[in-house]
């Protein structure tokens, strides 16, 4: 090995600004002109490597290098934590009021965690709710919005397309969640949702829970869910693993 030193324009230097680069001495573009920058770099390996620190790069110190960049292993990145593979929610049940209704806030993350999702599946903006949890005596409600976990969602904006992609979002979150106003059913349009493991929610808030597991509605006769047909859209039920 030629020895390298200030000054001088190479190949060689650049192969060493790689390999100093490679175990993170050298922070520089790789130009193959040594100048102060990889100067500095040689001195700093010298120096944690206990050579003789000149900041010159002679054949001992670039057989260093090169043994260290060899054996360096990059940290793996991790990769950010996908729909069905990110954390449960915090079992914080708190009440708090979020857009004019109250929730816990277990719930709250839930539904920041689906508006995230609704944007990737092309749905923009926030949610608007018509009815949060603790709200106890509407009779519509059945005694679901009684205690926690609850909510629904206005959907007048949206075409049922776009609602049933915002009930998608819901179902990746880990709500229990269907578009009411169909096949009948009575209720002015809407999305009833209901927070999957919640442990303040009403009795008949879990019964829901388990009528959407096993495909239904949730709703007097307990019919099929229209989610997993092509009446919603076909947007299927896709649970977090943290809610299976």
């Amino acid at each position: 090995m030629t020895t390298l030193r200030v000054g001088m324009r190479s190949s060689a230097v650049k192969h060493l600004q790689q390999q100093l680069a490679k175990v993170g001495a050298f922070k520089g573009p790789t130009t193959g002109y040594y100048g102060p920058i990889t100067q500095a770099a040689v001195k700093a390996y010298e120096r944690s490597h206990r050579l003789h620190v000149d900041g010159i790069a002679d054949p001992v110190m670039q057989s260093s290098v090169a043994r260290a960049a060899a054996a360096h292993k990059p940290k793996p990145v991790a990769a950010p934590a996908s729909w069905k593979t990110v954390k449960a929610p915090p079992n914080d049940y708190r009440v708090v009021t979020f857009r004019g209704v109250k929730v816990n806030v277990r719930t709250r993350v839930m539904i920041q965690r689906a508006e995230s999702y609704m944007r990737k599946l092309g749905v923009p903006g926030t949610l608007s709710f018509s009815q949060g949890s603790y709200h106890p005596g509407v009779g519509a409600s059945a005694g679901t919005h009684d205690k926690g976990g609850a909510l629904d969602i206005r959907i007048n904006r949206y075409s049922s397309r776009t609602a049933d992609q915002v009930v998608k979002a819901m179902r990746m979150a880990g709500f229990a969640a269907w578009r009411r106003g169909v096949n009948g059913d009575g209720f002015p349009p809407h999305i009833h949702a209901i927070a999957i493991r919640d442990k303040k929610a009403a009795p008949l808030a879990k019964r829901q829970v388990v009528s959407y597991f096993n495909g239904r509605d949730g709703l007097k006769g307990n019919r099929r869910d229209i989610h997993l047909t092509a009446q919603g859209h076909n947007v299927g039920r896709p649970v977090p693993n943290w809610a299976r």
